[in-house]
C-alpha cells in the first residue's frame, strides 16, 4: 500500500521532530532568524580569536563605530546608528564597552544622548592604525567566502528589501494567524483563530 503523500506543513513538523542536534538547521527558513544570530556570534567569536591571538584587547561587535570614527572623526549616537543600520541602544552599548576600554571617549551633555559626540582616544586611534592591515585582511577574506557561498551578501539585501516591502507583522496579517489584529466578530463566531489552516494543534 502507498503511502499518502505529506502535505509540507506535516513534512515540516517530522523534520522537525527528527533533528536532536541542529534544531536552527532542520527548520530551515522558520528559523531564519536564529541561523543569522548564529552565524553573525560565530563569525563575532572566530574574529575575536585573531584579535586575541595578535594580543589585541579588542573585540568584533566594537568595528562598526571604531571604523566610522577612525574614517569619519567624531560622530553624535543617532548618526551611528543610522550610518549602520542598528539601534541607538546598540551604539550605547558598543559606546560604553569603548569608553571602558580607553579607547573612545565622548562630549557634549551626558543628561542627552542626542547631543553626545563619540571620539576616538589617542589610544583608540592607535589601536585602529594596528589593526587596520587585519581589517583589510579580513575584508578580502569576507569577499572570497561570499563567492564561495553563492552571493550571500546580494540574498541578505534581498532579503532586507523584502522586509522593508513588507514587514513580518504585515505579512502575518495576510496569514491564517492574524496575531497583529484581533479577530472580526464574524470571524471570532465562525472559528478560533489559527484553525483554519495550517496542521492541527494537539490536545
Amino acid at each position: 500500500m502507498v503511502a499518502p503523500a505529506l502535505t509540507g506543513s506535516e513534512c515540516f513538523i517530522k523534520r522537525l521532530s527528527m533533528s536532536t542536534t541542529d534544531f536552527p538547521a532542520a527548520a530551515g527558513s522558520a528559523a531564519l532568524g536564529a541561523r543569522l544570530r548564529r552565524l553573525s556570534e560565530r563569525i563575532d567569536r572566530e574574529a575575536d580569536a585573531l584579535y586575541s591571538g595578535s594580543s589585541e584587547p579588542f573585540q568584533q561587535r566594537w568595528f562598526g563605530v571604531v571604523n566610522q570614527l577612525d574614517r569619519h572623526g567624531p560622530m553624535g549616537g543617532i548618526e551611528l546608528a543610522q550610518a549602520l543600520g542598528v539601534s541607538q541602544a546598540a551604539i550605547s552599548q558598543v559606546a560604553s564597552a569603548l569608553k571602558a576600554a580607553g579607547l573612545a571617549e565622548s562630549d557634549g551633555n551626558p543628561a542627552d544622548a542626542r547631543r553626545r559626540v563619540l571620539r576616538l582616544t589617542a589610544k583608540g586611534v592607535a589601536t585602529a592604525q594596528r589593526l587596520r592591515p587585519l581589517w583589510t585582511a579580513l575584508d578580502e577574506v569576507g569577499r572570497t567566502l561570499d563567492a564561495e557561498a553563492g552571493g550571500v551578501v546580494a540574498a541578505l539585501d534581498r532579503l532586507e528589501a523584502a522586509l522593508d516591502r513588507a514587514s513580518l507583522a504585515a505579512r502575518l496579517a495576510d496569514r491564517a494567524c492574524p496575531m497583529s489584529r484581533p479577530p472580526s466578530h464574524r470571524e471570532s463566531r465562525r472559528t478560533p483563530p489559527c484553525s483554519r489552516r495550517g496542521p492541527a494543534r494537539p490536545g
